[in-house]
């Protein structure tokens, strides 16, 4: 061979780091995860078609459509994408640990410096230098989805980089299809941030667009697959108990059945709103607001019964949870807590069903009016709970508030008598059904009643009395729930019996703290109205007031000692009903307190 052919020995030497930076340049740079589409999402700009090109031959299309992932805890599932990232780690080989510190460091020092776009490339490069490493998942997706999205103004930007977090939970659920830390994670960003956050109502209104299901659905999926992959792998952590991070699942569950339920509340409320009586299905044919389509009774009544499916789901979900940590050694207030979450489901079930079996065309005004008189009531009940915290000013507000509202449920019922004798007459005129007219015209002499005792408490209940009417309704409730649980031990429904007389003990123990309240505030305002040489007859009242709530605290704590379940019968009639008149509406629009 001609000698003046040969490579010299720097050329050879060149030629060796050429292909050494060549090894290390497929192996480090391409090292990313980040789909060109949602990348440019966040940067705002457009990169090179070469680079886009890369990025396709490295991830594959089937990172860019979504990558499929399994729904039943398994192996992992090997992709055709993962080729480069596991020849990656065979060329670093020793270096795989020392880049993963390095990288560390740098996304460190960028979440300090606010520099967060480059933080999903080097979280992908992280995670896949340790794959198998949850931690490195449920770390970076915390990061992504409660301090990173934080820092954007924009809730389009703030659900973006929470979106970021999801997907890279789910590469982590791909990667590592058994651990149920992965799992609990992506259920906690579905449930926690995006369904219950502060952006939450614009958040679960964009998971319901792109995904096509209630965020809590999502949270249940993931924690419910949460549960199932640690029954067989035990790959929950210990950090927080199991039988804690299990019952999240049933608490998304509960979610749901609350979310259907306000939603078919909104329905029926627009749908009450409207003019009562035969214009009620003539208006069910216009246009409401922004030209959308009113929705119409039939509708309303079937998100109603979605709304008593999904609570009947939440109380099987909280029974069997009961029933699998009562047979463990579960700490006694962790098993009462999550058999009053049973016992709240399967009483809020209970409620809509009735409410959705009574409910129809003529009924739907009532029961409007009455839920109106309940969110009067509860205002009042805010305005005496922030009068007891010595927010005077706030108190004064809500109760300005609870005037207004007393108002519009007093109109309320005024229409819904109004609807009654209407379709009485109807009825009448078209000769209907006996037993039908007959039932009208006891709900129109029963709802002419009850506004006749509403207008009453509405022209003689004052800012100074209304500690007096708060504990006088607090007593009418003891009396209502104990004469439930009486009539359900009559029918043999003891497990019903025994959850309305447990409420019937707590409202008479509200009842009996509210009277000793009252009973000190009387004694503070005649000891100013005295200082202050006040008129006498202004002392009087004052002084009747306390001696009232004197007399009814001490019955009431006489009658608490010596109440119990087998007692009630006989003590019954012992409480007396209340001498002040806070009347209950005639009909119940049951879990009106309800939010998510």
């Amino acid at each position: 061979m001609n000698p003046s052919r040969r490579p010299s020995d720097a050329g050879r030497k060149l030629l060796f780091a050429l292909v050494l930076a060549a090894v290390l340049a497929g192996a480090v740079h391409p090292l990313r995860r980040s789909v060109e589409s949602r990348r440019q999402d966040l940067l705002g700009l457009k990169e090179s078609p070469a680079r886009r090109l890369a990025s396709a031959l490295q991830f594959g299309l089937l990172t860019a459509s979504g990558a499929p992932y399994r729904a039943v805890p398994g192996r992992p599932v090997a992709q055709l994408e993962d080729l480069p990232a596991q020849a990656m780690l065979t060329v670093l080989g020793g270096f795989r640990g020392p880049y993963a510190m390095y990288l560390w460091i740098q996304v460190e020092e960028e979440k300090q410096q606010k520099n967060y776009f480059d933080l999903i490339d080097r979280y992908y490069k992280i995670a896949t230098l340790q794959p198998d490493y949850a931690q490195v998942w449920v770390f970076h997706m915390w990061n992504l989805a409660w301090n990173v999205s934080v820092q954007w103004h924009s809730l389009e930007r703030k659900y973006q980089w929470v979106r970021r977090a999801v997907e890279f939970g789910e590469e982590g659920y791909r990667r590592n299809p058994r651990n149920a830390e992965i799992m609990a994670s992506i259920g906690r960003i579905y449930l926690d941030k995006l369904g219950g956050s502060e952006e939450a109502p614009y958040y679960r209104k964009r998971v319901q667009e792109d995904e096509g299901r209630s965020v809590y659905l999502a949270a249940y999926e993931w924690y419910n697959r949460m549960r199932k992959a640690n029954d067989l792998y035990h790959t929950l952590g210990g950090s927080i108990s199991h039988e804690v991070m299990y019952s999240q699942a049933c608490h998304a569950a509960t979610d749901y059945a609350t979310e259907q339920t306000l939603d078919a509340y909104d329905a029926l409320n627009r749908i009450a709103a409207r003019s009562p009586g035969p214009g009620l299905a003539a208006s069910n044919e216009s246009n409401g607001e922004g030209g959308q389509a009113p929705p119409t009774l039939a509708e309303g009544l079937a998100k109603l019964d979605e709304a008593g499916r999904s609570w009947d789901w939440a109380w099987r979900e909280w029974q069997a949870h009961a029933i699998r940590w009562d047979k463990e050694d579960v700490a006694p207030a962790l098993r009462e807590v999550y058999t009053r979450f049973y016992n709240e489901a399967r009483t809020a079930a209970d409620s809509l069903h009735s409410f959705r079996a009574d409910l129809t065309a003529d009924s739907l005004p009532e029961y409007r009016a009455a839920g109106l008189t309940e969110d009067a009531y509860a205002t009042l009940n805010q305005s005496m709970d922030r009068r007891l915290s010595g927010r005077t000013q706030s108190a004064h507000e809500a109760y300005l508030l609870a005037e207004t509202r007393l108002g519009e449920a007093v109109t309320a019922w005024e229409r819904a008598l109004e609807s009654s004798r209407a379709a009485l007459e109807r009825l009448t005129l078209e000769g209907g059904p006996d037993g039908r007219a007959a039932r009208l015209a006891l709900v129109a002499k029963r709802d002419a009643a009850f506004l006749a005792a509403l207008k009453t408490l509405q022209s003689n209940l004052t800012y100074e009395n209304l500690p007096r009417y708060y504990a006088a309704r607090l007593v009418e409730e003891a009396r209502s729930h104990f004469a439930a649980s009486l009539a359900a031990r009559k029918e043999s429904r003891e497990e019903a019996s025994q959850r309305f007389f447990e409420l019937g003990m707590r409202k008479l123990a509200d009842a009996y703290q509210a009277w000793r309240r009252a009973e000190g505030q009387w004694l503070e305002t005649l000891k100013q109205l005295r200082q202050g040489g006040a008129p006498p007859p202004l002392i009087e009242q004052y002084n009747a007031w306390l001696q009232e709530s004197t007399q009814i605290a001490g019955a009431l704590g006489d009658l608490g000692s010596r109440m119990s379940y087998e007692t009630l019968p006989t003590l019954f009639d012992s409480l007396e009903p209340a001498t002040l008149e806070w009347p209950m509406p005639p009909v119940s629009w049951p879990l009106r307190d309800l939010k998510l």
